[in-house]
């Protein structure tokens, strides 16, 4: 269920998205689950016009506006090593006095390739700093009467942008307890990170199937404009980064449609320490698990 999707008030064509980064670090023990989304977009809306970015996570995680510039960490990185961002995408970019460029463009199979320079806006939050994730807290929209159940998924609005420009956005999200369980159910083992038309077949489907059919219709029209503008996350590339041990628990990857593994992947100190998948197909699935801990493991 691990997976973003894009939308604008302005509609579907309003942003194109270069790059979809996410990183996710998944803790049983503790029950909470931590992701760093990157984004690398464009706002096609002329200069003035007033354009959103709304982004949908399944769940009701915290989201956090994490300062994009230097590319920053997932908060599970040790802090003495060159992050994952860094590694994957840091030579795509060039700061000087001039400001943030983008010069570099890097396919979906890891071929990397000079673009013209493209000025970059990063993306800031003055709100309240949250160590945590490294962040400003941000409010979701309003919600949606849930007939007392919990939520389906959660819709953050950012904006308005009104520079027609590149922007790098990058933002931290934290499934803690109830949210956590909410997400994979409890005691649950078994997940998925579904691409965006996946996912919206599954939250309709399974999610909605019980509540009222009024406040079912609510809940529809809400993801539509996602649905409608889930080509956006799929430009160069969506990459999904699932943390290994000892950085997060152990995860045993079981199959995947439609996304593959990268031919590029993170290593610290001459270690990989995550598995990198990337893909442009919206109905990718990958199945994961939690990897049984033995005895020994336990016991430390």
């Amino acid at each position: 269920m691990f997976c973003f999707l894009a939308a604008s008030s302005l509609g579907p064509d309003a942003w194109r998205i270069f790059r979809a980064v996410e990183i996710i670090g998944y803790h049983a023990t503790d029950r909470t689950i931590k992701i760093l989304l990157a984004l690398i977009v464009e706002n096609m809306a002329e200069n003035g016009v007033k354009n959103d970015l709304r982004l949908m996570h399944a769940g009701t995680p915290d989201c956090f506006v994490v300062p994009p510039w230097p590319l920053p960490k997932h908060p599970d990185e040790e802090p003495d090593s060159k992050g994952i961002l860094d590694q994957l995408f840091g030579h795509a970019f060039e700061s000087g006095s001039g400001g943030l460029k983008r010069t570099k463009g890097l396919t979906s199979w890891d071929e990397c390739h000079p673009i013209p320079e493209t000025p970059i806006v990063t993306f800031q939050s003055g709100g309240d700093h949250n160590p945590l994730l490294g962040g400003s807290f941000v409010m979701p929209e309003q919600g949606i009467p849930t007939d007392g159940r919990v939520a389906p998924f959660t819709v953050w609005k950012f904006g308005p942008f009104t520079q027609k420009a590149a922007h790098l956005i990058t933002l931290g999200l934290r499934f803690a307890g109830s949210s956590c369980d909410q997400l994979l159910g409890p005691g649950q083992v078994e997940f998925t990170v579904d691409g965006p038309l996946r996912l919206v077949t599954r939250i309709k489907l399974e999610d909605l199937s019980d509540f009222s059919s009024e406040t079912r219709r609510a809940w529809v029209d809400r993801i539509t404009p996602f649905e409608e503008a889930n080509h956006l996350l799929m430009g160069e590339g969506y990459d999904v980064i699932i943390l290994r041990e000892p950085l997060a628990d152990r995860v045993e990857l079981v199959g995947e449609i439609g996304i593959a593994r990268a031919a590029k992947q993170p290593v610290q100190r001459g270690v990989q320490i995550a598995d990198r998948f990337v893909t442009t197909h919206r109905h990718f699935s990958i199945l994961a698990r939690l990897a049984e801990r033995t005895a020994e493991e336990l016991v430390s």
